[in-house]
């Protein structure tokens, strides 16, 4: 069964390969990279819909947030080009839990674009606040019901 697990492990192995840049998996515990560039991936929600009786079809929906992290602003705003570009138009190869390329998926769109900088009123007591950017967007998946 394809989840949000795969979309999240296929699109960090797709910016890895791509960019060359360290990307994360954001979970609980995660920590920081000490470098800068980097990307983080995680899927905070998924909904299902159930389209056809039994359960024989189910629509998902996997929302995906990209966090784009780096030293400047000038990097940022490179980083963030990229990864927006390849978001919207690009087709990423999917893999199963096992790494193995089964198909491949795209992103329907972009729900949200946030930047986020230093304040400078305040000291920074946490790396992640320093320059970064959180893009959320939406991708689809069906889930057949397999029979035995």
């Amino acid at each position: 069964m394809i989840t949000s697990y795969n979309i999240v492990v296929s699109l960090r192995k797709y910016l890895i390969d791509k960019y060359g840049l360290k990307t994360v998996i954001k979970t609980m515990g995660w920590k920081v990279p000490k470098e800068r560039p980097f990307y983080s991936v995680s899927s905070p929600t998924t909904n299902h819909l159930t389209l056809a009786k039994n359960k024989e079809l189910i629509h998902g929906v996997v929302l995906v947030e990209v966090g784009c992290y780096a030293d400047s602003l000038v990097e940022l705003n490179e980083i963030t080009t990229n990864v927006k570009s390849d978001i919207l138009y690009s087709t990423i190869p999917l893999l199963s839990d096992s790494g193995e390329v089964i198909g491949a998926f795209s992103f329907s769109e972009i729900v949200g674009d946030t930047e986020i900088t230093d304040d400078d009123t305040q000291p920074v007591q946490n790396e992640t606040v320093r320059n970064r950017r959180y893009i959320e967007a939406r991708a689809s998946i069906a889930m057949l019901k397999e029979y035995y």
